[in-house]
């Protein structure tokens, strides 16, 4: 109805309900403010967040009821919160997202690992990102180092505390020793290692890492007794790196000395901080984004 028809349609002024709203309207118009200006008021932001706060419901029972009533697309398992087994969806098994239990979802990504799968959670309502490493698979067989092939734990427990894992090399999760031995000639690389509920950073330092100075990462016939603490800026982060130096002549009579440190240093493509003791180095790889930043 027009504001017009409002205006010329009978009312009971005797009414109660009537006498309040003529009341508030002849206050409102007393302080300078026109019909037209009340009806074109917005809606206030108590109004708008109780709106969203009820959309967000709807779509929540909406997911809710869908799921409830759904079945697996391949096994037919009856699947909702009434069910004790976990079920997934996947986007890029079909044109559209295939709904599946746990059994046909492990069957289905054995050799589809690049596939991105999501978990219904009863909790939020909703579905969440999920890991075929971490979440499907480890919990079905046994995790094996990528490296080495040695047995991680127990067949059906997930993957084990302190597994470690490097997202650079992308070679799987490994045993300490392999990721140690793959990392010998790459220092600069973060590792992630299972806390038994996520993936955390961690430093080769963490594992118990030692790099060798003068040989490229290589063993060296003479080292340092001693190993020193380095921290080393590279365009990836800082880093935190236990590093032993050549000691066998490659770098002159005595490896111990500060000239012989800071030429290993050098020669390793890292800038010294100092000429005696350096503890901080940075990558000449870091060197050109410093000058863009001036």
């Amino acid at each position: 109805m027009s504001l017009a028809a409002i205006q010329q349609a009978p009312v009971d002024v005797g009414s109660p309900a009537v006498s309040v709203h003529l009341r508030t309207t002849g206050a409102t118009l007393q302080q300078g403010r026109s019909l037209s200006d009340i009806a074109s008021e917005p809606d206030s932001p108590m109004d708008t967040e109780a709106t969203e706060v009820e959309e967000e419901r709807s779509v929540g029972a909406a997911l809710v009821e869908e799921v409830n009533g759904h079945k697996c697309d391949f096994c037919s398992t009856p699947l909702g919160a009434n069910t004790a087994g976990r079920f997934f969806r996947c986007g890029g098994c079909d044109s559209r997202p295939t709904v599946l239990c746990e059994a046909c979802c492990f069957e289905l990504h054995l050799c589809r690992p690049d596939h991105e799968v999501q978990e219904w959670n009863h909790s939020l309502g909703n579905w969440v990102t999920a890991s075929l490493d971490t979440i499907l698979i480890g919990t079905r067989m046994a995790v094996h180092c990528g490296n080495c092939c040695v047995e991680l734990g127990v067949p059906g427990r997930g993957i084990p505390v302190g597994a470690v894992q490097c997202p650079r090399c992308d070679t799987g999760v490994l045993c300490v020793e392999c990721c140690a031995e793959a990392h010998a000639c790459q220092p600069l690389h973060h590792l992630q290692v299972w806390t038994g509920s996520q993936w955390e950073m961690a430093t080769l330092r963490d594992i118990g890492f030692v790099y060798q100075m003068g040989h490229g990462g290589n063993a060296c016939a003479a080292p340092t007794r001693l190993s020193w603490l380095m921290v080393i800026s590279d365009q990836s982060g800082n880093h935190f790196l236990n590093l032993r130096y050549c000691n066998c002549g490659k770098y002159g009579v005595d490896g111990e000395t500060s000239p012989g440190k800071w030429l290993q240093i050098r020669r390793h493509g890292w800038f010294a901080s100092a000429l005696k003791h350096a503890r901080v180095c940075t990558t000449f790889k870091v060197w050109p984004d410093v000058d863009r930043l001036d």
